[in-house]
């Protein structure tokens, strides 16, 4: 009797954990929008001043140019039916090459690391420190990239007293996964996109 109603404490205290990290993905959320708004005012100055032909672009042998696209949409616009598409993550980023009329475009994202402290009192565990990596993409607790990539996720516990442990969350590629969404977003065929770098 004793052993099921501390089962059904751990539930409680599990679901009031996730009640309250929803609360701080709605404030989150709020906070991203504001600053994502912010950045694209920056972004349309910027380009006032300095010419678009410039930004993102090396060339790596004649005719052959690289660009580097900073918004996901502009590289899903500029690489549509593209032969062939690779993948990868690489230094905790995740990188998409195209190569498309003598051209590389590449898009990446930084995959933003999660943690959060939590401390056990009793009935219930309090959040006393929550900490972001990257505050453009805030919560990440679905493991869903700004691009609309879904990764694993994998939360790793380390216990700091009897009472206190952290959690970081972790993510993870699912090569599946990411073919299946390249492939819906880019309109390519899955055997045309590759788990791996186009390298010069």
């Amino acid at each position: 009797m004793n052993s099921g109603s501390d089962y059904g404490d751990k539930l409680d205290t599990i679901d009031l954990i996730i009640t309250a990290l929803k609360e701080h993905e709605k404030m989150l959320d709020s906070v991203h929008a504001k600053l994502e708004m912010l950045v694209d005012k920056v972004s349309v100055k910027e380009s006032v001043r300095e010419p678009v032909a410039v930004r993102g672009l090396e060339r790596f042998s004649e005719g052959l140019l690289f660009i580097s696209c900073k918004k996901w949409r502009d590289f899903k616009s500029k690489c549509k039916r593209a032969s062939v598409i690779t993948f990868e993550i690489r230094d905790n980023t995740f990188f998409v090459c195209v190569q498309l009329k003598g051209n590389i475009f590449r898009y990446s994202e930084k995959i933003p690391q999660n943690t959060f402290k939590l401390v056990d009192e009793g009935k219930q565990y309090l959040v006393e420190k929550f900490y972001i990596e990257d505050v453009e993409n805030p919560l990440f607790f679905n493991g869903t990239l700004k691009c609309g990539l879904k990764l694993l996720t994998k939360p790793i516990k380390t216990d700091l007293t009897d009472q206190e442990f952290q959690i970081t969350m972790n993510y993870d590629l699912d090569s599946a996964l990411a073919k299946e969404f390249l492939s819906k977003e880019l309109s390519v065929s899955m055997e045309n996109i590759i788990e791996g770098r186009i390298t010069l």
